[in-house]
């Protein structure tokens, strides 16, 4: 299955930024990444979770405020 999109964006909270993947066609849903210890993982700074973006090969991402 191909990777579509990448988007960046605020957890419930809105203090923490998330990362989220849609997975094969254009109407398919975000799927968030997800940690051992997080059922979402969240990064402090948009900053951060460009780095952790440009570690996997990630060439853009949106952001959605």
């Amino acid at each position: 299955m191909p990777l579509r999109e990448f988007v960046v964006g605020r957890d419930a909270s809105r203090t923490k930024w998330t990362f989220s993947v849609r997975l094969g066609g254009p109407h398919s849903r975000l799927i968030p990444v997800r940690s051992r210890r997080e059922a979402i993982r969240t990064w402090a700074s948009l900053t951060a979770v460009g780095r952790f973006a440009e570690g996997l090969g990630v060439r853009g991402f949106a952001v959605e405020l």
